[in-house]
């Protein structure tokens, strides 16, 4: 059983030439991570574009909340602990998708990534100004994780 290190989900969505997304994510007390993505009502397992833009949004507000906080001296291996206890799901539609893969498991639609990663970086900067017992409770926790291996569990790569 998971605990959520925070008590509501963080959520995000937006609509931007043709394209909409929406999604949620929260950090648990877990070490392994479980992102699911889908991309017109269809689950892409291999994640691609939206799930990049996740992660980008993600790791590049955690960084500069870091820096600014000067909570630790390097943040070069943050991208990996970002993932630990993450939970998400990201849904995109869009009119054009296009899927790659061998069965066609991953949205390589990159023009999508910008305005979801701006979209995930507000709703993060929210939390982290609103809630700011809780993200340091996660920041710790994802911080602490930065000196141990990181296992991705059901985390498409």
């Amino acid at each position: 059983e998971r605990t959520l290190l925070h008590p509501n989900p963080i959520t995000f969505s937006g609509e931007v030439n043709g394209l909409r997304f929406s999604g949620s994510f929260g950090w648990s007390d877990r070490g392994w991570s479980q992102i699911r993505c889908f991309a017109n009502l269809r689950e892409t397992t291999g994640g691609g574009s939206h799930q990049r833009a996740l992660m980008k949004g993600l790791t590049s507000r955690i960084r500069s909340w870091c820096r600014k906080e000067q909570a630790m001296s390097s943040t070069a291996g943050l991208s990996d602990t970002v993932y630990r206890g993450l939970v998400a799901v990201i849904h995109v539609v869009l009119p054009d998708p296009n899927f790659k893969g061998a069965c066609l498991e991953r949205l390589d639609n990159p023009e999508i990534e910008a305005p979801i990663v701006r979209s995930v970086r507000a709703a993060l900067s929210e939390f982290l100004d609103r809630d700011t017992k809780s993200a340091k409770r996660v920041l710790t926790h994802i911080l602490s994780s930065s000196s141990q291996p990181t296992s991705h569990h059901d985390v498409p790569s």
